[in-house]
């Protein structure tokens, strides 16, 4: 808490916010873990290892079906929150223009997969994908509606309904357990938990928002367009950044060694996603501070939060590492997961030399730059690309542990760069 109570530009609400999506996180990172634990002890590292690497890709098709139009919905409603004209076309146009983006690709995938289906390595992962399409399309409205909220500081609603989704995926899965369901097709939760969680979702919506169309929703569809195909690439690169390690070991080891990895590499995504919490409520901030007070409030509020975030995150990844061990004998899980824990310390490490960054990493975004927004998370992405496809062949799980950690340290030095380049501010 005393990040929060630290940064005084926040407002009151913000830090109750703050705190609210905190416990959305705790929930987040809580059941993630419980997650894969579930699926270790139930079943075993190969299908642990299917689930997490259809999950990959999952991840990456979502922010191709996607268009990055989420980000507009959010760069717009923190800019046009006030004005309750022109909110209401702005929502509709991204739940229109997202819909349309996500049908067209979708039956693109539908017809790719069934290539990859025909092969005999790739077989279960095929069949997994096929299960989890479906939810591609709920899952990247709910973003749009959840970036609405966002852009409107409604905080406490957006904490509630991501921990919502983390909850239903952990019942869905017990659901699957009690009906005996085959370990190769538990993606199915997914697609159950996007559906369920986008009706209740436009339910809450529709009591403050109301959808308009016309030719005003029509230009707003169009300025989705452009601004989402701006910084599509990169949101495309930072939430599939995380599981480019899963996927390229994927295609040099076996299910079992990838069970094993992604239970790890889960652990220190749970970790690295802390920032996503103080993301989102500092996102608005970083909009309100650029438009209302200048580039170097700015500048000095990331300077601030950069050096609370580091101590923060410090002692809690020193908790995290020591508290491995007892985490895998807890679960009495296989000897293998313990003789891995080195790989959760290579991770761990890189992962805290770019915290302190983590929470301001849309700046460029906020402040009305998205093409330069993705420009960073293409130099981040293409790094740990060519680093996991260096390492991970040579050193296997360890390979794709450091490929990850230097990637962390590198995208700090693109940051400090692409921002001073383009705001003209040392941050």
């Amino acid at each position: 808490m005393e990040i929060i109570i630290n940064l005084p530009e926040l407002s009151a609400k913000s830090k109750q916010d703050s705190i609210a999506n905190i416990i959305s996180f705790g929930i987040f990172g809580t059941s993630g873990i419980v997650l894969i634990a579930i699926i270790a002890q139930k079943y075993d590292a190969q299908t642990l290892g299917v689930f997490n690497l259809t999950y990959s890709l999952y991840i990456l098709l979502s922010q191709i079906v996607g268009g990055g139009i989420h980000f507009s919905v959010l760069e717009a409603s923190s800019r046009y929150c006030d004005d309750i004209q022109e909110t209401p076309y702005i929502l509709t146009a991204g739940l229109c223009a997202s819909a349309f983006c996500a049908f067209s690709f979708l039956c693109l995938f539908y017809i790719a997969n069934s290539f990859l289906y025909t092969t005999v390595r790739y077989h279960l992962i095929a069949s997994s994908v096929y299960l989890v399409l479906p939810g591609l399309l709920f899952y990247v409205m709910n973003k749009v509606l959840l970036a609405y909220h966002n852009g409107h500081s409604r905080m406490v609603a957006y904490a509630v309904f991501n921990s919502l989704r983390s909850i239903l995926l952990i019942s869905f899965l017990i659901i699957c357990i009690a009906m005996a369901v085959n370990g190769f097709k538990l993606a199915i939760i997914f697609t159950a938990t996007e559906f369920i969680l986008f009706i209740l979702l436009i339910t809450y919506t529709m009591t403050c928002w109301k959808p308009k169309l016309g030719k005003r929703c029509a230009m707003w569809m169009k300025r989705h367009a452009v601004f989402g195909a701006k910084a599509a690439v990169g949101g495309f690169v930072i939430d599939v950044n995380s599981r480019i390690d899963v996927l390229i070991l994927g295609l040099f080891a076996s299910p079992h060694t990838v069970g094993i990895y992604s239970f790890i590499a889960m652990i220190a995504d749970g970790f690295s996603q802390i920032a996503f919490v103080f993301r989102a409520i500092i996102n608005p901030k970083l909009t309100e501070l650029y438009k209302n007070k200048g580039r170097e409030s700015l500048a000095n509020f990331i300077k601030r939060g950069r050096n609370i975030f580091y101590v923060f995150m410090s002692a809690l990844g020193l908790i995290i590492l020591l508290s491995y061990p007892l985490m895998i004998n807890l679960l009495s899980l296989e000897e293998a997961y313990l003789k891995a824990g080195w790989v959760l310390l290579i991770l761990i490490m890189g992962s805290l030399v770019s915290m302190g960054y983590s929470p301001f990493f849309m700046v460029l975004n906020q402040t009305g730059h998205p093409g330069e927004q993705s420009v960073l998370f293409s130099l981040i992405f293409g790094t740990n690309i060519i680093l996991n496809l260096i390492f991970t062949p040579l050193f296997g799980m360890a390979g794709a542990g450091a490929a990850v950690s230097l990637t962390f340290v590198m995208s700090v030095f693109y940051l400090k760069n692409i921002v001073k380049k383009t705001l003209g501010i040392y941050i």
